[in-house]
């Protein structure tokens, strides 16, 4: 985890080099842990890009996780894979060590727009989900941080974290064969 004298810096290191500087970082969720400290979510959204961060304040220090990045557009040769909706969630776990999670549930479809005969027609081709965790907790005396993904277009996931941090995951695997019309 990287650590930062201020607010200002992290959101800098959250922009970085491809996302416009002048977006700002958003909290979503904030908690106050024993045994971390002061703990906000951050999100920074632009055009076609999200990120989203864990960020604990702590002896006047800012301790941020790596952020996880979603791509909210995907655009190429008359098709896009597109985000309907991201829930993004700040979660306190109750675990015999302090642990905060930022979970993630987005849905998303891909679009097509060429019917073949030349003509520009929307057609909605694909449905699915995406889960995305991060945990975060004081570990022999430095913050730690860990992430996972689920899911894709090919493998739909839901997933459900409990207060206790036991993941429940649901995906299923769509093979999809054909040429897209």
């Amino acid at each position: 985890m990287k650590e930062y004298a201020t607010l200002a810096e992290v959101c800098s290191f959250l922009h970085g080099m491809e996302i416009d500087t002048k977006a700002p970082c958003k909290p979503i969720g904030k908690a106050a842990v024993k045994g971390l400290g002061a703990v906000t979510a951050l999100s920074l959204e632009t055009t076609g890009v999200i990120r989203y961060a864990v960020v604990i304040e702590n002896g006047g220090k800012f301790v941020v996780s790596e952020p996880t990045t979603l791509i909210t557009a995907n655009c190429g040769m008359q098709k896009c894979d597109l985000t309907d909706v991201k829930t993004p969630r700040l979660r306190v776990l109750k675990t015999a060590k302090p642990q905060v999670a930022l979970e993630v549930a987005v849905r998303l479809h891909h679009e097509s727009y060429n019917d073949g005969s030349g003509r520009t027609v929307t057609r909605i081709t694909d449905r699915w989900s995406e889960y995305h965790l991060g945990v975060c907790a004081m570990h022999d005396g430095a913050f730690v941080c860990t992430a996972q993904s689920w899911g894709s277009r090919q493998n739909s996931c839901t997933n459900k974290l409990a207060d206790t941090g036991a993941l429940t995951s649901t995906c299923t695997n769509t093979i999809n064969v054909g040429v897209d019309r």
